[in-house]
């Protein structure tokens, strides 16, 4: 959309407004070229716009420089992007943007996109970045750069965390996750934050795990993960991206131009979930770690990489239940481990431990005894005869009763199904055989009883709810109009 468009664009009452703006209230209406005509000649005069701009307050100001690098600004979530390039709290934001709209410097349209009027924008705008390709030697992606990322992944998926309505780690989480991980990995609380922010934007919905959405990710290579992961937590860079991996080849931006070009292009995106609040600092230091690029002086070089390294799982699990693995690997089904145990160390080897509450939150999570057994023989890891009956044990005590939500009861085997059918012959519990020795319909009136009684009994059930899915995110879009500001330099 042009900047000519723009102007044309502007509906008679929003020309009347700017017009109002800078000469005080209309007393009688005329034609409205009349006020278009106006305002240009008035504007070009150099200190016009300072001084009604002036009698802003600071922040006002520059935030008004900062939309004004834009054609159009997408309205959704814009307050949190602001209040992260700004640092002040989006409550504040929403104040200041609602005066600037109330006095005329802002508009509104479609209550999709906001805008300043190009008469005052060009007032404003800036030159804009180019981004420069550049030679690198490296081409095969190290995995290496991102284990800690992915056994940090591990990590969240065996304690079964809990996350903060921005998608951040709690303090006490935070405090056991880098006892576990920071001698190893050197990551601060904002990179374990970014992880975080991953997992339960990706991975979860209303609480409930998204096993698909998981078993996806891990298929990815080592490389295509960490795309991924930018991509999600930094959408605005995907027009940087895209370009790397579109023309296969490096690309160089000064870290001023850079700074400049993240706020521009956090504006600009249309997201489908709250930003991730990290400055700009923190966020380069975090995509250096990862490898997504590096700097050289005063540039940031955004890599590209043909392939990644493949490093396979190599599992051992001992007589006392502690699983080991080489924490470097990338294998698909490494996931696994981390919903049949607790993640208990992390070095070039992790340690994890299965026991009785691991095996009980792989059965709320649809995991059963025959996925165990199919992912040890696939890594060919011979289980001692304790070991193996052990587990088998704590899988059929957990996975004994499940009830679906309402009046059905459901026995996993005939024997514990025949239980039931005797102890509701005896006149013990009330309840309806639906499959003889299998289902069972509980009158609403008995189903407090029912499972007083069955807990006091130590039967072990689970309500078995339907699994919530979250809606299939839509494509996070390039940021609008990004060409107008960002352009590539492929000589």
């Amino acid at each position: 959309m042009s900047n000519e468009y723009r102007l044309n664009s502007l509906e008679d009452d929003e020309i009347l407004k700017l017009y109002e703006l800078f000469f005080g209230p209309i007393l009688m209406r005329r034609e409205t070229e009349f006020y278009l005509e106006s305002l240009k000649t008035f504007l070009n005069k150099e200190s016009s716009i300072e001084k009604v701009v002036n009698k802003l307050n600071s922040l006002e100001i520059e935030i008004i420089k900062l939309l004004s690098q834009l054609t159009q600004v997408p309205a959704i979530f814009l307050n949190e992007k602001l209040s992260i390039i700004f640092g002040e709290h989006p409550s504040l934001i929403g104040k200041m943007i609602q005066n600037l709209i109330a006095k005329n410097f802002i508009f509104v349209h479609n209550e999709k996109f906001l805008f300043i009027p190009e008469l005052l924008s060009v007032h404003y705008k800036k030159e804009g970045i180019t981004a420069v390709k550049i030679d690198t030697q490296e081409r095969i992606y190290d995995s290496g750069k991102f284990s800690d990322v992915i056994n940090v992944i591990i990590y969240f998926l065996s304690k079964g965390l809990k996350f903060s309505k921005s998608g951040g780690l709690y303090k006490k989480d935070f405090e056991q996750l880098s006892t576990v991980f920071c001698t190893a990995s050197g990551y601060l609380r904002d990179e374990y934050d970014i992880i975080g922010y991953f997992f339960s934007t990706t991975f979860m919905y209303e609480e409930e795990l998204q096993m698909e959405k998981l078993q996806s990710f891990f298929k990815l290579s080592q490389l295509e993960r960490m795309l991924a992961l930018a991509e999600k937590v930094f959408p605005y860079l995907k027009p940087i991206l895209k370009q790397v991996y579109e023309n296969k080849t490096s690309y160089k931006i000064s870290k001023n131009d850079l700074k400049q070009l993240f706020k521009i292009l956090l504006l600009a995106s249309v997201l489908n979930h709250e930003p991730y609040r990290a400055d700009f600092n923190s966020i380069i230091d975090f995509l250096t770690k990862i490898g997504l690029c590096k700097t050289d002086g005063d540039d940031v070089i955004f890599i590209y990489y043909e392939e990644s390294d493949v490093l396979p799982m190599e599992l051992k699990i001992t007589s006392n239940f502690a699983i080991y693995t080489n924490s470097g690997n990338t294998d698909c089904d490494y996931y696994l481990c981390a919903l049949f145990s607790e993640f208990v160390k992390y070095d070039k080897i992790t340690e994890l431990e299965i026991n009785d509450r691991s095996i009980c939150r792989a059965i709320q999570n649809g995991c059963t005894f025959k996925q165990f057994e199919d992912f040890i023989l696939q890594h060919s890891v011979n289980l001692g005869t304790n070991v193996s009956t052990t587990i088998k044990e704590w899988f059929s005590r957990h996975n004994s009763f499940f009830y679906v939500e309402g009046t059905i009861f459901f026995a996993e085997s005939i024997e514990k199904g025949k239980t039931i059918t005797r102890l509701i012959e005896s006149g013990t519990i009330k309840a309806f055989p639906v499959k003889e020795d299998a289902v069972f319909l509980i009158p609403d009136e008995e189903k407090e009883l029912f499972f007083s009684f069955m807990s006091r009994s130590n039967f072990t059930f689970f309500e078995k709810k339907p699994r919530k899915k979250a809606e299939a995110d839509s494509q996070n879009e390039d940021p609008t109009e990004y060409r107008t500001f960002l352009t590539f330099n492929n000589d």
